[in-house]
C-alpha cells in the first residue's frame, strides 16, 4: 500500500521548498516531488532576493533542499508527477515509479512561459532576453534596451524600463497595436516606437565561455537596431492538466485562484508560487509557499490530525 503523508507537494521550486521547510518544522509528514524544471534555471542569477542576490538558481535550490535534511518527516522525490487522483478524502500521487497518498495536496509546479515567436529569441532567454525588469534590470542598466509587446502593457513596460536605462525602444513586431496618443506619450520621453515585423534577433559571443548575448534586432525592411537587451511579454499556461482535472478556477492569466493561505475552491487542494501568483518572482513564490504551509498546518490541526513526529 502507498505510504500516507499529511501533504504531497508537487513542485520543487521556491514555493514548494519553502512550504516543505515550514511543514517539516511543524512536524508534518511531506512528500515533495521535484521534476527539476524550474523556470529560472535558464537565468544566470537570482535578482532581488535578499541574502541570495546574484546566486545561481540551481545553487539556491540545492541549498534549500539541503536545509530540509534535518526534518525526518520530509521526503523528496526527484520525479515527475504523472497523475493526481482524489480518493475519498485523500489524494493518490503517482510519479515515475513512486506512488504516495496524502491528506492534502499542494500544487507548486510553477507556470509555463510561452515566449514570443521570434527567431533567435529562445537561445537568449533568461539572459539578455528577459521578462522581469526587477530581476534583470540591474544587470542591463545603462545599456541599449528594447521592449517587445502590444497595447497598454507595452507602454507600461517601456516606461518602467526607463528606470534602468535612458535608451529604450518599443517594438510592436508589426502588430500596429499602439494608439497614436500612446506613441506620442512615449516619444515625448525619448522612447521611439518601431512598428515593423521582426525577422530575427542576432547575438554575439560573450567571451570566456559565457554563452551569447543580444547584439541586434533585425526588421523586415532590413533595418538593424543595435540592442543589448530585450524585455518581452510572455503568456502563461498551466504546465500540467491537474488544475482542470481537480476542477480548479483559473484567472485570465491562467493562474489558479487561491485565498490568502493558498486554499483553492477544491477541498484539500492548495496552490502556491507562480502557478497561483501574479507577481512571478522568487521572493513572492517563497512567501506564498510559506503562507500555504501555515494554512495547511492550521487546517490539519483543526481537522484533528495530529503531527507525524
Amino acid at each position: 500500500m502507498a505510504e500516507l503523508h499529511d501533504v504531497a507537494i508537487v513542485g520543487g521550486g521556491a514555493a514548494g521548498l519553502s512550504a516543505a521547510l515550514v511543514l517539516g518544522r511543524a512536524r508534518r509528514s511531506v512528500a515533495l516531488f521535484d521534476a527539476g524544471e524550474q523556470n529560472n534555471l535558464a537565468a544566470a542569477h537570482v535578482g532581488g532576493l535578499f541574502g541570495h542576490d546574484g546566486s545561481p538558481p540551481a545553487e539556491l535550490y540545492d541549498r534549500a533542499r539541503g536545509q530540509l535534511e534535518p526534518y525526518p518527516t520530509v521526503v523528496v522525490h526527484d520525479a515527475t508527477v504523472s497523475a493526481l487522483v482524489r480518493d475519498g478524502t485523500e489524494f493518490v500521487v503517482t510519479a515515475d515509479d513512486v506512488q504516495v497518498r496524502a491528506h492534502r495536496l499542494l500544487l507548486a509546479l510553477g507556470i509555463r512561459y510561452d515566449l514570443p515567436s521570434v527567431p533567435g529569441l529562445q537561445k537568449l532567454w533568461g539572459d539578455s532576453v528577459f521578462h522581469c525588469p526587477f530581476c534583470d534590470g540591474w544587470e542591463m542598466r545603462d545599456r541599449r534596451l528594447a521592449v517587445l509587446g502590444a497595447g497598454d502593457e507595452l507602454v507600461q513596460k517601456a516606461l518602467l524600463l526607463r528606470n534602468w536605462s535612458p535608451d529604450v525602444v518599443a517594438l510592436t513586431n508589426g502588430s500596429g497595436a499602439l494608439a497614436d496618443d500612446a506613441s506620442a506619450r512615449l516619444g515625448r520621453l525619448g522612447i521611439d516606437v518601431v512598428d515593423r515585423p521582426i525577422v530575427e534577433l542576432r547575438s554575439r559571443p560573450r567571451g570566456e565561455g559565457r554563452g551569447r548575448e543580444l547584439e541586434s534586432v533585425v526588421l523586415d525592411d532590413g533595418t538593424v537596431l543595435e540592442r543589448d537587451g530585450l524585455l518581452v511579454t510572455v503568456t502563461h499556461a498551466q504546465r500540467a492538466p491537474f488544475a482542470d482535472e481537480l476542477g480548479l478556477e483559473l484567472t485570465e492569466r491562467a493562474t489558479i485562484v487561491v485565498d490568502a493561505l493558498g486554499r483553492t475552491a477544491a477541498a484539500g487542494v492548495y496552490a502556491a508560487g507562480d502557478i497561483a501568483e501574479p507577481m512571478q518572482q522568487v521572493v513572492f513564490a517563497a512567501g506564498a509557499g510559506a503562507r500555504a504551509a501555515i494554512g495547511l498546518v492550521h487546517d490539519l490541526a483543526v481537522d484533528g490530525m495530529t503531527p507525524s513526529a
